[in-house]
């Protein structure tokens, strides 16, 4: 339609489209403005209910005059199909704003005033949206707010209409409003929507607060693999708290969320108007004690004394600045952070390559002398979000940051980087790159060749050499690889999966590339941990993990991951072991293998205390690393020092709300104490926050059976769930064993260990360690599962 001209509006471009409507960008010519005109698509331009729906959303709209809602001009025909006429918007959906991220709290209150202002004038007017979502709220350049697609307002829904069966598989990235089933989109109903009963007006404030939590926190309240597993979260499930997943959110405003997502409708706020005000006062609130601390910290004094003041400090710095230069250098950097890259362009799905830059620098500057790197498990964590630099360096304990910009544009690729001392908060180096996407290799060897030479300018051509090395000449591959890594640290069964792919297409293209196979060793490595059977996954990642080394003998991280195999699926502690302290030589400040040490070696092994310092080590190395603090919580409780443990692993929790693994450590934790609702209780949280479905389940089992019976009960009915998985797909026989252990049943107990022993289970490594097998020790059939494991007397 391109160049048409449609009654009096010339087609400019196509804006967007989806399922209920095309969008183009359009000209007035009679009035000299761009507007927008809405197209039903072809093959629904035919259909009554699709006609009438793209009729309401005129007829709705272009009653309501507000600054906040989108304004409809006019609705027209061109041939047999409908058009709407709209204001023309420049700017972004709230969609694509959050983008997985939480808001700054000043943008949110901004932006959430405005939407429920909108929403107060359509109330007002007797106009429901029924269908609040991100999606449908524009963000315009300025910053200001505009209501869209009125398509399922004052909509009856009719009483016991039900979700079509077809649709029980709606991914959580799909949320679309379902034809023929209850009116509004999935992940963002209200129960009475869910429930197809009468809706009024807070309908949208439940919808509304649903948004706010995603605002908020990056997430969606009410998550699931398909339609009736969201329905049943919203029906009869809290969400997780969002102070919890975003602690710098402002407690009122979470008091707010929780009040628009109560489940009773009487109970929630009954106006729009209402959620207004309090959120109008928060901002208010919020502002005034930002400009108290501000004034607090700059108390009045004479004018001619903060004159000579700030001259004197100016005349400091000068001076310093001169030395600094005459010195010819400041002092050595030892140890510095690659903060992620952030990805300017606007597209999410090239997140790879800003990810893919800050791992390939993280790995480059490893191999500068006496240079200690921080690993990815602590940098990653503050991608996306504004930091302080100083106090991010003091938190990491480094005295350097690198941070940088990504601009992809379609062929050609953008890079800026910049290196910052926190120590004095000035920045050492600048460069902007530019070339195309296939020169990428060479652009991250110039970012890592030209850092190093600005952290050791006496590096020898051998040195450049090797932080430069990039592992292959082929781009395709390169860019392969990158999204391998970048699927791979989702660490979700499917992104696991589509990791696999990646490396192997990676490997396709280039036969030689050493690191495409060190990514399949670390993904087959942990499939164990998202329902992948041992016996098939770990002799192919130990077989990745040796071609790599074949390939690049220099690599330090194939060797801790076929040491930290041959321990649990060979139950080789010797080989294992050699393998570890190989990493360790090529690679002594790797976090990591000293944690598989102190994992896999030490502990199991029976050295306690060593396992602690190897573990504490780790932490030092890392000191924002939640998988490394998490293992000292382990190590703790292999110790049976629970106190110790449910300690380390609070912090780690409130540190990061989102680490799903504080949560399996606490219910260790726990367990150690029996104190068992709160082990039922982390469960339950480690589930949700891992995405994992049987650990859900799990949880639900046994929470129903402590309910009705008890500790015992939960056992029995924990023990029905694991042997139910199994019988769809793998469950590990080890854990099922644990808990007829704790039960009291030896038989069914050692039953399920030597079940355990045929398919080479990697729990069975814990067998001295694990407290709940404690009840077993005394029998001849342990020691002689000890034995036949082969784990050190």
């Amino acid at each position: 339609m391109m160049g048409q001209t449609i009654s009096h509006y010339r087609i400019v471009e196509k804006i967007g489209g989806g399922g209920m409507g095309v969008v183009y960008k359009a000209e007035d010519t009679e009035l000299g403005r761009f507007v927008a005109l809405k197209f039903l698509p072809e093959d629904l331009a035919k259909d009554p209910q699709a006609l009438e729906r793209f009729r309401r959303e005129a007829r709705a709209a272009s009653a309501l005059n507000h600054p906040n809602i989108c304004t409809i001009h006019e609705i027209g025909k061109y041939g047999d199909q409908s058009f709407i006429v709209m204001e023309f918007l420049d700017g972004v959906t709230l969609k694509h704003r959050i983008a997985g991220k939480p808001l700054d709290t000043e943008t949110l209150l901004a932006l959430a005033i405005e939407v429920a202002d909108a929403l107060d004038a359509a109330h007002s007017a007797g106009i429901i949206h029924r269908d609040i979502k991100p999606a449908n709220i524009f963000i315009t350049k300025r910053g200001h707010v505009k209501v869209l697609d009125f398509g399922l307002a004052k909509v009856s829904v009719p009483s016991g209409m039900e979700i079509d069966g077809a649709q029980s598989t709606l991914t959580m990235e799909e949320h679309l409003t379902s034809p023929g089933s209850a009116v509004g989109t999935v992940a963002y109903m209200s129960p009475e929507q869910v429930r197809a009963k009468e809706l009024d007006a807070r309908t949208d404030l439940f919808s509304f607060g649903a948004v706010l939590y995603e605002m908020a926190t990056g997430r969606l309240p009410f998550g699931g693999e398909s339609t009736g597993v969201i329905f049943e979260a919203i029906l009869n499930r809290a969400p997780a708290a969002a102070g919890r997943i975003n602690p710098d959110l402002p407690a009122k405003l979470e008091d707010i969320i929780n009040k628009c997502l109560e489940k009773d409708r009487n109970l929630r706020y009954q106006h729009a108007s209402e959620i207004r005000t309090d959120i109008q006062r928060l901002k208010r609130d919020t502002e005034s004690s930002t400009t108290a601390a501000v004034t607090a910290s700059h108390p009045r004094v004479g004018k001619l004394w903060v004159a000579v003041g700030l001259l004197l400090a100016a005349i400091g710095l000068a001076a310093f600045g001169v030395w600094h230069l005459k010195s010819g250098k400041a002092a050595q950097i030892d140890s510095i952070a690659v903060l992620p890259f952030t990805n300017e362009g606007g597209d999410a799905d090239a997140d790879y390559l800003s990810d893919g830059i800050t791992e390939s620098l993280i790995g480059s500057l490893a191999h500068v002398p006496e240079l200690k790197v921080k690993s990815r498990n602590s940098v990653f964590r503050y991608k996306g979000r504004d930091v302080d630099m100083q106090k991010l360096g003091n938190d990491l304990g480094v005295e350097a940051l690198v941070s940088g910009r990504v601009v992809p544009r379609g062929n050609t690729i953008e890079v800026s980087a910049e290196l910052t001392d926190v120590r004095d908060n000035t920045e050492l180096w600048g460069q902007h790159y530019s070339g195309k996407r296939t020169e990428i290799i060479s652009l991250q060897q110039q970012i890592a060749s030209d850092l190093a030479a600005r952290l050791r300018s006496k590096l020898s051509t051998s040195e450049r050499q090797v932080v430069a090395k990039q592992g292959t000449q082929d781009p395709a591959a390169h860019e392969l690889y990158m999204k391998g890594r970048y699927f791979w640290n989702k660490r979700t069964p499917s992104d696991l999966a589509t990791a696999i792919n990646y490396f192997n297409q990676a490997i396709a293209k280039d036969p030689g590339y050493a690191l495409a196979y060190s990514g399949l060793a670390d993904t087959y490595a942990v499939l164990p941990n998202y329902g992948g059977s041992p016996s098939e996954v770990y002799p192919k990642s130990n077989a990745a993990a040796r071609k790599a080394l074949e390939l690049d003998p220099t690599l330090a991280h194939p060797h801790a991951v076929l040491g930290s195999n041959e321990v649990e699926y060979d139950w080789d502690f010797a080989s294992g072991e050699a393998e570890i302290k190989k990493a360790l030589e090529l690679d002594p400040n790797d976090a990591s293998t000293h944690d598989f040490y102190a994992d896999k070696i030490l502990i199991f092994g029976g050295s306690v205390q060593q396992a602690l310092a190897e573990a504490n080590l780790a932490r030092q190395l890392d000191p924002l690393s939640p998988i490394n603090a998490a293992q000292v919580g382990n190590v703790y409780i292999w110790a049976r020092q629970y106190d110790e443990a449910i300690a380390a692993c609070s912090k780690l929790a409130n540190e990061n709300p989102t680490f799903a693994l504080a949560h399996d450590c606490l219910a260790d934790g726990y367990w150690g104490k029996r104190m068992y609702p709160q082990v039922i209780e982390e469960w339950k949280i480690f589930g949700q926050l891992s995405g994992d479905q049987k650990a859900s389940e799990f949880a639900s089992a046994t929470e129903r059976g402590f309910r009705s019976g008890g500790w015992k009960n939960a056992l029995a009915k924990g023990i029905e769930a694991r042997q139910a998985q199994r019988e769809a797909g793998y469950s590990s026989p080890y854990d099922i064993a644990t808990l007829y252990a704790d039960s009291g049943d030896k038989e069914q107990a050692f039953r399920w260990l030597n079940i355990a022993y045929r398919e080479h289970d990697p729990g069975l490594v814990g067998l001295k360690t694990d407290f709940q097998l404690d009840s077993l020790h005394s029998d001849p059939r342990f020691a002689e599962m000890v034995r036949k494991v082969g784990l050190p007397q």
